[in-house]
Protein backbone atom coordinates (compact mmCIF):
# COMPACT_ATOMS: atom_id res chain seq x y z
CA UNK A 1 0.00 0.00 0.00
CA UNK A 2 2.82 2.37 0.78
CA UNK A 3 4.34 1.70 -2.65
CA UNK A 4 1.02 2.49 -4.36
CA UNK A 5 0.65 5.67 -2.32
CA UNK A 6 4.16 6.74 -3.30
CA UNK A 7 3.40 6.17 -7.00
CA UNK A 8 0.17 8.19 -6.72
CA UNK A 9 2.04 10.99 -4.96
CA UNK A 10 4.78 10.97 -7.61
CA UNK A 11 2.20 11.02 -10.39
CA UNK A 12 0.38 13.95 -8.80
CA UNK A 13 3.64 15.86 -8.41
CA UNK A 14 4.51 15.21 -12.07
CA UNK A 15 1.20 16.83 -13.07
CA UNK A 16 1.82 19.79 -10.78
CA UNK A 17 5.46 20.34 -11.71
CA UNK A 18 4.84 22.04 -15.10
CA UNK A 19 2.49 24.46 -13.36
CA UNK A 20 5.06 25.24 -10.66
CA UNK A 21 7.83 25.79 -13.21
CA UNK A 22 5.73 27.86 -15.62
CA UNK A 23 6.28 31.59 -16.00
CA UNK A 24 4.69 33.67 -13.28
CA UNK A 25 3.45 36.80 -15.03
CA UNK A 26 0.72 37.77 -12.55
CA UNK A 27 0.73 38.47 -8.83
CA UNK A 28 -2.06 38.96 -6.30
CA UNK A 29 -1.04 40.79 -3.12
CA UNK A 30 -2.91 41.63 0.09
CA UNK A 31 -1.55 44.24 2.53
CA UNK A 32 -2.95 44.90 6.00
CA UNK A 33 -1.81 47.77 8.25
CA UNK A 34 -3.03 48.42 11.80
CA UNK A 35 -1.70 50.04 14.95
CA UNK A 36 -3.04 47.05 16.92
CA UNK A 37 -0.33 44.87 15.32
CA UNK A 38 2.16 46.52 17.69
CA UNK A 39 0.25 45.14 20.71
CA UNK A 40 0.08 48.62 22.26
CA UNK A 41 -3.72 48.57 22.75
CA UNK A 42 -3.93 51.78 20.74
CA UNK A 43 -6.60 52.59 18.17
CA UNK A 44 -5.90 56.11 16.98
CA UNK A 45 -4.72 58.32 14.14
CA UNK A 46 -3.97 56.12 11.08
CA UNK A 47 -5.58 53.09 12.64
CA UNK A 48 -6.25 50.67 9.78
CA UNK A 49 -5.42 50.17 6.11
CA UNK A 50 -6.33 47.33 3.75
CA UNK A 51 -5.04 47.08 0.17
CA UNK A 52 -5.59 44.57 -2.62
CA UNK A 53 -3.04 44.68 -5.46
CA UNK A 54 -2.98 42.92 -8.82
CA UNK A 55 0.41 43.13 -10.57
CA UNK A 56 0.96 41.97 -14.15
CA UNK A 57 3.21 42.42 -17.19
CA UNK A 58 1.60 44.50 -19.97
CA UNK A 59 2.24 42.43 -23.10
CA UNK A 60 2.33 45.20 -25.70
CA UNK A 61 4.54 47.53 -23.69
CA UNK A 62 7.09 44.84 -22.87
CA UNK A 63 7.10 43.58 -26.48
CA UNK A 64 8.60 46.92 -27.55
CA UNK A 65 11.62 46.48 -25.29
CA UNK A 66 14.88 45.05 -26.63
CA UNK A 67 18.47 44.74 -25.45
CA UNK A 68 19.25 48.32 -26.50
CA UNK A 69 16.32 49.95 -24.73
CA UNK A 70 16.91 51.98 -21.57
CA UNK A 71 13.89 50.31 -19.95
CA UNK A 72 14.31 46.60 -19.27
CA UNK A 73 10.88 45.78 -17.85
CA UNK A 74 7.43 47.33 -17.32
CA UNK A 75 4.87 46.17 -14.79
CA UNK A 76 1.36 47.42 -14.17
CA UNK A 77 -0.82 47.42 -11.04
CA UNK A 78 -4.46 47.72 -10.13
CA UNK A 79 -5.07 48.57 -6.49
CA UNK A 80 -8.14 48.93 -4.30
CA UNK A 81 -7.50 50.42 -0.87
CA UNK A 82 -9.11 51.86 2.21
CA UNK A 83 -7.43 53.93 4.96
CA UNK A 84 -9.10 54.80 8.29
CA UNK A 85 -8.24 57.73 10.55
CA UNK A 86 -9.58 58.81 13.94
CA UNK A 87 -8.49 60.67 17.10
CA UNK A 88 -6.05 59.30 19.65
CA UNK A 89 -9.14 58.24 21.61
CA UNK A 90 -11.61 56.55 19.28
CA UNK A 91 -14.47 57.10 21.75
CA UNK A 92 -14.37 60.91 21.73
CA UNK A 93 -17.71 62.54 20.92
CA UNK A 94 -17.05 66.15 21.97
CA UNK A 95 -15.56 67.93 18.94
CA UNK A 96 -13.15 70.20 20.85
CA UNK A 97 -11.37 67.10 22.22
CA UNK A 98 -10.83 65.53 18.79
CA UNK A 99 -7.13 65.89 17.91
CA UNK A 100 -7.46 64.28 14.47
CA UNK A 101 -10.74 64.03 12.51
CA UNK A 102 -12.77 60.88 12.07
CA UNK A 103 -12.49 60.09 8.37
CA UNK A 104 -11.37 57.61 5.76
CA UNK A 105 -10.11 57.33 2.21
CA UNK A 106 -11.47 54.70 -0.20
CA UNK A 107 -9.99 54.54 -3.70
CA UNK A 108 -9.15 52.58 -6.83
CA UNK A 109 -5.76 53.03 -8.49
CA UNK A 110 -3.97 52.20 -11.71
CA UNK A 111 -0.18 52.41 -11.99
CA UNK A 112 2.92 51.51 -14.00
CA UNK A 113 6.48 50.76 -12.93
CA UNK A 114 9.36 51.26 -15.36
CA UNK A 115 12.59 49.45 -14.55
CA UNK A 116 15.70 51.03 -16.06
CA UNK A 117 19.23 49.73 -16.26
CA UNK A 118 21.58 50.40 -13.33
CA UNK A 119 18.90 49.76 -10.68
CA UNK A 120 16.57 52.65 -11.39
CA UNK A 121 12.79 52.52 -11.01
CA UNK A 122 10.06 54.99 -11.96
CA UNK A 123 6.51 54.43 -10.69
CA UNK A 124 3.53 56.52 -11.77
CA UNK A 125 -0.10 56.05 -10.80
CA UNK A 126 -3.50 57.72 -10.75
CA UNK A 127 -6.32 57.08 -8.29
CA UNK A 128 -9.87 58.19 -7.70
CA UNK A 129 -12.26 57.58 -4.83
CA UNK A 130 -13.87 59.23 -1.82
CA UNK A 131 -12.80 60.78 1.46
CA UNK A 132 -15.14 61.29 4.39
CA UNK A 133 -18.45 59.49 4.91
CA UNK A 134 -18.48 57.79 1.49
CA UNK A 135 -15.22 56.02 2.32
CA UNK A 136 -17.18 53.61 4.58
CA UNK A 137 -14.52 53.99 7.26
CA UNK A 138 -17.14 54.05 10.02
CA UNK A 139 -18.71 50.82 8.79
CA UNK A 140 -15.34 49.07 8.46
CA UNK A 141 -14.08 50.05 11.91
CA UNK A 142 -17.40 49.07 13.47
CA UNK A 143 -17.20 45.69 11.71
CA UNK A 144 -13.65 45.15 12.99
CA UNK A 145 -14.61 46.02 16.56
CA UNK A 146 -17.68 43.76 16.45
CA UNK A 147 -15.73 40.88 14.91
CA UNK A 148 -13.01 40.92 17.58
CA UNK A 149 -15.39 41.83 20.42
CA UNK A 150 -13.89 45.29 20.98
CA UNK A 151 -15.88 48.19 22.44
CA UNK A 152 -17.80 49.83 19.55
CA UNK A 153 -16.40 53.26 18.54
CA UNK A 154 -18.80 56.10 19.30
CA UNK A 155 -17.27 59.22 17.75
CA UNK A 156 -18.06 58.59 14.09
CA UNK A 157 -21.05 60.92 14.32
CA UNK A 158 -18.37 63.63 13.94
CA UNK A 159 -16.71 62.29 10.79
CA UNK A 160 -15.74 64.60 7.93
CA UNK A 161 -18.03 65.19 4.98
CA UNK A 162 -17.47 63.39 1.70
CA UNK A 163 -15.59 64.60 -1.33
CA UNK A 164 -14.90 62.90 -4.64
CA UNK A 165 -11.11 62.62 -4.86
CA UNK A 166 -8.52 62.34 -7.61
CA UNK A 167 -4.80 61.90 -7.06
CA UNK A 168 -1.59 61.55 -9.08
CA UNK A 169 1.67 60.16 -7.70
CA UNK A 170 5.16 59.73 -9.10
CA UNK A 171 8.05 57.97 -7.39
CA UNK A 172 11.64 57.62 -8.56
CA UNK A 173 14.27 55.34 -7.02
CA UNK A 174 17.94 55.49 -8.06
CA UNK A 175 20.53 52.87 -7.11
CA UNK A 176 23.65 54.41 -5.58
CA UNK A 177 25.98 51.38 -5.44
CA UNK A 178 27.72 49.64 -8.37
CA UNK A 179 25.91 46.52 -9.51
CA UNK A 180 27.73 43.30 -8.67
CA UNK A 181 26.83 39.64 -9.29
CA UNK A 182 26.85 38.92 -5.55
CA UNK A 183 26.07 41.61 -3.04
CA UNK A 184 24.37 41.82 0.34
CA UNK A 185 23.82 45.58 0.50
CA UNK A 186 21.97 48.00 -1.77
CA UNK A 187 21.28 51.69 -1.22
CA UNK A 188 18.82 53.78 -3.21
CA UNK A 189 17.94 57.47 -3.23
CA UNK A 190 14.17 57.96 -3.44
CA UNK A 191 11.90 60.88 -4.26
CA UNK A 192 8.11 61.08 -4.46
CA UNK A 193 5.59 63.72 -5.53
CA UNK A 194 1.87 63.44 -4.83
CA UNK A 195 -0.69 65.86 -6.23
CA UNK A 196 -4.45 65.81 -5.88
CA UNK A 197 -7.51 66.59 -3.79
CA UNK A 198 -6.83 64.15 -0.92
CA UNK A 199 -3.06 64.60 -0.64
CA UNK A 200 -0.50 67.04 -2.00
CA UNK A 201 3.05 66.51 -0.75
CA UNK A 202 6.65 65.79 -1.66
CA UNK A 203 9.13 63.47 0.05
CA UNK A 204 12.73 62.33 -0.33
CA UNK A 205 14.95 59.85 1.45
CA UNK A 206 17.06 56.72 1.21
CA UNK A 207 16.11 53.07 0.86
CA UNK A 208 18.53 50.51 2.31
CA UNK A 209 18.29 46.80 1.51
CA UNK A 210 20.40 44.22 3.40
CA UNK A 211 20.45 40.47 2.91
CA UNK A 212 19.82 38.06 0.05
CA UNK A 213 18.05 39.82 -2.81
CA UNK A 214 17.87 40.29 -6.58
CA UNK A 215 18.38 43.41 -8.68
CA UNK A 216 15.58 45.96 -8.61
CA UNK A 217 13.87 44.71 -11.79
CA UNK A 218 13.54 41.22 -10.27
CA UNK A 219 13.09 42.01 -6.58
CA UNK A 220 10.01 41.75 -4.40
CA UNK A 221 11.06 45.09 -2.87
CA UNK A 222 9.54 46.68 -5.99
CA UNK A 223 6.90 43.98 -6.66
CA UNK A 224 8.99 42.88 -9.64
CA UNK A 225 9.29 39.09 -9.26
CA UNK A 226 6.66 38.54 -11.95
CA UNK A 227 8.25 37.40 -15.21
CA UNK A 228 7.56 35.60 -18.48
CA UNK A 229 10.72 33.57 -17.94
CA UNK A 230 9.93 30.02 -16.78
CA UNK A 231 13.30 29.44 -15.11
CA UNK A 232 13.14 29.04 -11.30
CA UNK A 233 13.40 32.27 -9.34
CA UNK A 234 16.07 32.66 -6.71
CA UNK A 235 14.79 33.19 -3.15
CA UNK A 236 15.06 36.51 -1.34
CA UNK A 237 15.38 37.11 2.40
CA UNK A 238 16.26 40.67 3.33
CA UNK A 239 15.79 43.57 5.71
CA UNK A 240 14.93 47.06 4.45
CA UNK A 241 14.92 50.54 5.99
CA UNK A 242 13.35 53.61 4.34
CA UNK A 243 13.78 56.96 6.16
CA UNK A 244 12.23 60.07 4.54
CA UNK A 245 11.56 63.76 4.99
CA UNK A 246 8.11 64.82 3.84
CA UNK A 247 6.60 68.22 3.13
CA UNK A 248 2.81 68.40 3.21
CA UNK A 249 0.94 71.09 1.33
CA UNK A 250 -2.55 69.62 1.83
CA UNK A 251 -4.02 66.60 3.63
CA UNK A 252 -7.78 66.19 3.36
CA UNK A 253 -7.89 63.58 6.15
CA UNK A 254 -6.98 66.44 8.52
CA UNK A 255 -8.15 69.61 6.73
CA UNK A 256 -11.28 68.22 5.12
CA UNK A 257 -12.24 68.12 1.45
CA UNK A 258 -10.29 70.57 -0.68
CA UNK A 259 -13.21 71.89 -2.75
CA UNK A 260 -16.15 71.63 -0.35
CA UNK A 261 -17.20 74.48 1.93
CA UNK A 262 -18.77 72.38 4.71
CA UNK A 263 -15.81 70.15 5.50
CA UNK A 264 -17.23 68.71 8.71
CA UNK A 265 -16.29 68.98 12.41
CA UNK A 266 -12.87 69.05 14.06
CA UNK A 267 -10.71 69.88 11.06
CA UNK A 268 -7.30 71.33 11.85
CA UNK A 269 -3.94 72.52 10.59
CA UNK A 270 -1.25 70.17 9.32
CA UNK A 271 2.41 69.82 10.19
CA UNK A 272 4.12 70.85 6.97
CA UNK A 273 7.55 69.26 7.45
CA UNK A 274 7.84 65.88 9.12
CA UNK A 275 10.02 62.78 9.37
CA UNK A 276 8.88 59.22 8.75
CA UNK A 277 10.42 55.83 8.23
CA UNK A 278 9.49 52.25 7.50
CA UNK A 279 11.52 49.16 8.29
CA UNK A 280 10.70 45.55 7.65
CA UNK A 281 11.73 42.06 6.67
CA UNK A 282 10.73 40.18 3.51
CA UNK A 283 11.02 36.56 2.40
CA UNK A 284 10.25 35.66 -1.23
CA UNK A 285 10.20 32.17 -2.70
CA UNK A 286 9.07 30.55 -5.96
CA UNK A 287 5.46 31.68 -5.80
CA UNK A 288 4.95 33.36 -2.44
CA UNK A 289 6.23 36.56 -0.83
CA UNK A 290 5.60 37.45 2.80
CA UNK A 291 6.59 40.69 4.51
CA UNK A 292 6.28 42.34 7.91
CA UNK A 293 6.79 46.09 8.46
CA UNK A 294 6.94 48.74 11.17
CA UNK A 295 6.12 52.36 10.30
CA UNK A 296 6.83 55.54 12.25
CA UNK A 297 5.53 59.01 11.38
CA UNK A 298 5.85 62.31 13.20
CA UNK A 299 2.49 63.88 13.93
CA UNK A 300 0.76 65.03 10.77
CA UNK A 301 -1.73 67.35 12.53
CA UNK A 302 -0.75 70.15 14.89
CA UNK A 303 -3.59 69.25 17.27
CA UNK A 304 -2.44 65.66 17.73
CA UNK A 305 -1.67 65.00 21.39
CA UNK A 306 1.06 62.49 20.65
CA UNK A 307 4.17 63.64 18.81
CA UNK A 308 4.26 60.55 16.60
CA UNK A 309 2.28 57.53 15.48
CA UNK A 310 3.36 53.94 14.86
CA UNK A 311 1.71 50.99 13.19
CA UNK A 312 2.56 47.55 11.88
CA UNK A 313 1.86 45.86 8.59
CA UNK A 314 1.74 42.43 6.98
CA UNK A 315 1.70 41.51 3.31
CA UNK A 316 1.37 38.27 1.39
CA UNK A 317 1.62 37.81 -2.37
CA UNK A 318 1.04 34.86 -4.68
CA UNK A 319 2.32 34.64 -8.26
CA UNK A 320 0.67 32.64 -11.02
CA UNK A 321 0.57 32.22 -14.79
Amino acid sequence: MSSAFFRILLFGFSLLLPHLMAAQSHELQVISENDAYLWNKHDGYYTNGIFLNFHYLPTRLNARLDSTHKVTKITSTYQIGQMIYNPENVFLVTTHQIDRPYTGYLYAQKGYSFFYRKNRVLNVCASFGFTGKNSYAKQMQTLIHNTFDFIPPEGWVNQLNSELSFNLRGRYVHGLLPQQPKRWLDVFASAQLELGTPFTNASAGFLVQIGLFQKASESSLFNARISRNSSPQKPEIYFFFHPQLKYQLYNSTIQGGLFIQDKGPATGDITHLLYLHQLGVTAAFQRFTISSTFSYTQREALRMQKKSEQYGGFAIAYRFN
